[in-house]
């Protein structure tokens, strides 16, 4: 079974704004996963479609194997989202997350996504406003 974003905080796909200069928020987003031993490993990425660039958040997340919830949050935190990025245009920021580790090898298309056969991922996104 895929790891699947069941919910988020604020509401995927929002839209969101967040203003420069302010304290960055924090944003969430639940994990199902029915495999509670897996590790799960969470990227964000800004716009991905039009720039593939390295994530904005790059985590894993353990879990108890014995005692753990197929139902994980994981925090992410926003300090890098709107480094230098557009102001005042809807951005879609993507949150992946897969059962394995991502590959490193960046030969590997998707870029920055690709994971080993055998894993299992899934992807949810924000529409963000950077606002100046």
């Amino acid at each position: 079974y895929p790891p699947l974003i069941k919910d988020s905080n604020p509401a995927m796909p929002g839209p969101v704004r967040i203003p420069a200069g302010a304290e960055p928020p924090l944003f969430t987003v639940d994990v199902e996963d029915r495999d509670v031993a897996d590790t799960l490993f969470i990227r964000v990425f800004r716009d991905y479609a039009n720039t593939p660039e390295p994530p904005r958040n790059d985590l894993p997340r353990a879990n108890d194997p014995a005692a753990g919830s197929v139902l994980r949050t994981v925090e992410l935190q926003t300090n890098t989202w709107c480094a230098n990025a557009a102001k005042n245009v809807n951005l879609v920021f993507d949150v992946v997350v897969a059962d394995r580790p991502f590959l490193e090898d960046l030969s590997v298309v998707p870029v920055y996504r690709a994971v080993p056969p055998g894993a299992e991922l899934s992807v949810k996104s924000w529409v963000i406003e950077c606002i100046e």
